[in-house]
């Protein structure tokens, strides 16, 4: 991986951190100590579809849009500089967005006041309705994803 690259890796990564604080931070706010906008006038989906990304919870509007407006702001350089965007590229931002969502939803435990580390369990998320080993399986769906998503754009760039 040429540096170039490994820069991009490190600056998408940080600016994910950052981004997953926010998010956190934003959706305690909103939902406060109702998760998976369980208090939230919004629509819910939940099919055979749904159920094989999201696992038990609903599919929420909230979500839908909250996802649909990251992704755009994450897709913001290309329209600044349309010539930049590659497949691999691409592949890094879906990546990332995965891995993003991941710690957003771990950090909304960690700094929301009702919750706290120590309620990271599905007693006190049942919207995790499975849990694998001590993690949500939403978790280890993205993480794979995620994972073979940047394994992929490397593998490209290189």
């Amino acid at each position: 991986m040429d540096n170039d690259f490994l820069y991009l890796n490190i600056s998408i990564f940080i600016f994910n951190f950052f981004i997953a604080i926010a998010m956190a931070k934003l959706e305690i706010e909103i939902e406060g100590k109702y998760g998976w906008a369980e208090k939230l006038p919004t629509w819910r989906l939940k099919n055979k579809w749904t159920k094989l990304f999201w696992g038990e919870q609903p599919y929420t509007g909230y979500h839908f849009w909250l996802l649909i407006v990251l992704l755009l702001l994450l897709h913001f350089p290309y329209v600044i500089d349309p010539k930049s965007w590659s497949l691999s590229r691409e592949l890094l931002v879906a990546g990332y967005f995965f891995f993003g969502v991941i710690l957003e939803d771990y950090f909304w435990f960690v700094f929301n006041p009702h919750f706290g580390r120590q309620k990271f369990t599905n007693t006190h998320a049942p919207w995790h309705a499975k849990w694998i080993f001590g993690i949500p399986e939403l978790y280890i769906k993205m993480g794979s994803l995620s994972i073979t998503l940047i394994a992929i754009a490397i593998y490209l760039h290189n």
